[in-house]
């Protein structure tokens, strides 16, 4: 039991020493020194386990008078164990945070050395840095909020003017079927007025007509009135030669 508390804390006390205080504070440190330190862990946990199992005995085991409450003194035993194993836990923690400590402190000496800046530097450039980015966001929200709002007017403007093309379309489709209308009119008054000069043309055609007929019957009858004339004439003259023939006849 005692062996398997021991396995179950090591582990646990590695676990969390390497999670922890390693991982957070060497983070930079050479990885095959860690894996080394790390070995060097286990294998002193298991020695511990083995020599703790090799050289274990029952609580009651060669005591000079008969124990009356064995579990209690088992139970006192054993708080005992676990007692001296939190304090070397803690120490182990300890100076593994001393450790860590001091070698971050170290590396950071060496880096400030190296990039000739301070951690302070650093952190107020990374302040300066922070505000910046700070002002950089906020400006960006504004740009964004005004490009919202200018694209907001550039869609109402054309919702606009799209309702604006279709009433102009709907009105266009009204005057086009008014033209349309108008035209079809127009085009009948145009064949009502073709048909009615076609008429006037047959008429006057037709009064042309009659009128070289009656030119031509009155220019026949003109000339029928001065043949008989010109036959009454004649025929005057024939009676008037008679009667004066008759006349001087009679002389």
């Amino acid at each position: 039991e005692e062996a398997f508390h021991t396995l179950t804390m090591s582990r646990r006390v590695a676990n969390m020493v390497s999670a922890v205080v390693v991982g957070s504070t060497t983070r930079d440190m050479a990885v095959e020194k860690w894996r080394l330190e790390l070995d060097i862990m286990e294998l002193k946990d298991e020695l511990t386990i083995a020599k703790q199992v090799h050289e274990y005995k029952p609580c009651i085991y060669d005591q000079a008078k008969p124990v009356a409450n064995i579990a209690e003194e088992e139970n006192k035993r054993v708080q005992a164990i676990l007692k001296r194993r939190e304090e070397a836990r803690d120490r182990q923690l300890s100076e593994v945070r001393a450790k860590a400590s001091e070698e971050a402190k170290r590396i950071i000496e060496e880096e400030e050395k190296k990039s000739a800046m301070t951690l302070a530097q650093l952190e107020r450039e990374v302040e300066a840095k922070r505000a910046e980015n700070a002002e950089l966001q906020a400006e960006r929200a504004r740009k964004v909020k005004e490009y919202e709002r200018h694209l907001e007017k550039i869609r109402k403007k054309k919702d606009e003017e799209e309702a604006l093309l279709v009433k102009l379309r709907d009105e266009i489709s009204g005057l086009e079927e008014e033209v349309k209308t108008r035209q079809d009119a127009v085009e009948k008054k145009r064949r009502q007025l073709e048909m009615t000069s076609h008429d006037q043309a047959k008429g006057r055609e037709a009064i042309l007509k009659e009128r070289e007929e009656v030119r031509s019957q009155r220019a026949k009858l003109l000339e029928d009135r001065r043949k008989q004339r010109e036959g009454w004439i004649a025929q005057i003259r024939e009676t008037n030669e008679k009667v004066l023939s008759q006349v001087q006849l009679l002389d």
